[in-house]
């Protein structure tokens, strides 16, 4: 059974937990544009791999798109998705810190 909450929250978590898209989003956290081929790059996956996810994120509203002649340059769609991963970040980092202890 579906509750009303689980969907949203679901389709934005699915979205962060593919390793390629998380590696970008983390690249995008430094505020500035990046292109598609420098995102590839970072997520150790083909230009076209890059793109299918670019998409996704695109859709979900995580990252807003410019383009400049033939490039397409990147950047993450505002504060509020920057503070949503950095917040992510922390509690993921959580359980590495308390084990440090």
């Amino acid at each position: 059974m579906r509750t009303p909450h689980e969907p949203r929250l679901a389709r934005v978590a699915a979205l962060v937990a593919d390793p390629a898209r998380s590696r970008m989003l983390a690249y995008l956290l430094s505020g500035e544009y990046a292109s598609a081929g420098e995102l590839a790059k970072t997520a150790s996956v083909s230009a076209s791999t890059a793109s299918g996810h670019l998409a996704k994120l695109l859709d979900g509203g995580f990252v807003v798109c410019e383009a400049r002649g033939r490039h397409r340059y990147f950047r993450l769609a505002d504060a509020e998705v920057a503070h949503a991963l950095e917040a992510l970040a922390l509690v993921a980092e959580r359980g590495e810190h308390e084990r440090a202890w």
